[in-house]
Order: C-alpha cells, then structure tokens, then sequence
C-alpha cells in the first residue's frame, strides 16, 4: 500500500541504460499503465504482426475479450505507447 495515495500501486519498471552521442551512460525509465498489467494477467493481449504495435487477441467460442477504444472507435491493433506512463 503506498502511504501518499492510499492504494496499491505499480512497482514494474524498465530502466535502459545506453550511451549518448557524448560517450555518457543515460538512464531512460518506461513503466506501463495498471489497466496494461491488468489486461495482460488477464489474457486480453494477442500476437502482433508488427513488434511496435499491440493487438486484441481473438476470442474463443462462448468467450468475451474487453475492446479497447481509442478517439472513440473500436480498435484492434494499437501503437504499444498507448500504455506508457
């Protein structure tokens, strides 16, 4: 439980660590979204043709798969920054 908030949140984060142009190490910290880890536990992700796009996987026989909505349409592929905080 985090004290300021009141609730749990994530503790999922990737650091890359490269160098710049100047031959220095920079640090560049990405975390996803709750809702993506949510979606992912969850089963709701497929396979995309494209590594820089996100997919809906198809569902099943007698089986519901959330949508996900992006500028008010229904999607199935979607850009993977979507989800970056």
């Amino acid at each position: 439980m985090h004290p300021t908030v009141g609730y749990n949140v994530s503790k999922q984060v990737t650091v890359v660590v490269k160098k710049n142009e100047w031959g220095e190490t920079d640090f560049e910290a990405y975390m996803v979204s709750d809702l993506a880890q949510y979606l992912e536990r969850d089963g709701v992700f497929g396979e995309s043709q494209d590594r820089k796009k996100m997919c809906v996987r198809v569902p099943g026989p007698n089986e519901m798969v959330p949508a996900i909505m992006m500028e008010g349409q229904n999607v199935k592929e979607f850009d993977q920054l979507f989800f970056i905080v």
